[in-house]
């Protein structure tokens, strides 16, 4: 199933076309190609082309990273598909990542049926590098500040 372009998908809508919040579920039924690679060739967790749906992801990660993720990129594949340069190119680069983030932060929760909260507090403690704020922060020019 090919995305359209320029439809910014939630997961609620992802949920009502895949019927599932699981990252392997929703990549079967997307027809998302997902190809492993070492820390050698792929300095980065994970990365996406939106417009192929095309996943490259690192071998080496824990199943939890893993997850985060998967359902990062396909944050970004559901969202960002009508980005024209490479995402890592793009000049908005902070706010998009955010969008990932918050994006696999909410799938990561309804799949595990927790809360949002504690998938922010495990990831931040287990994998500081992270740095992961709660929908409640926004990013402007790569600094966070709370929002009232």
């Amino acid at each position: 199933m090919k995305l359209s372009g320029g439809k910014r998908m939630t997961v609620e809508e992802l949920y009502a076309i895949t019927g599932s919040y699981n990252a392997h579920n929703i990549i079967e039924k997307l027809g998302i190609i997902v190809t492993e690679v070492s820390f050698s060739v792929l300095n980065e967790l994970a990365i996406c082309d939106p417009q192929q749906g095309l996943i490259f992801i690192r071998n080496d990660l824990s199943n939890n990273l893993h997850e985060f993720a998967l359902d990062h990129e396909i944050g970004h594949i559901v969202m960002h598909n009508d980005i024209q340069s490479p995402l890592y190119m793009s000049g908005n680069k902070s706010k998009i990542e955010k969008q990932a983030n918050d994006f696999a932060i909410e799938l990561v929760a309804k799949n595990h049926k927790i809360p949002e909260e504690q998938v922010v507090k495990y990831l931040n403690d287990t994998f500081p590098f992270l740095k992961l704020n709660n929908k409640k922060t926004r990013c402007v020019n790569n600094v966070s500040e709370n929002v009232i």
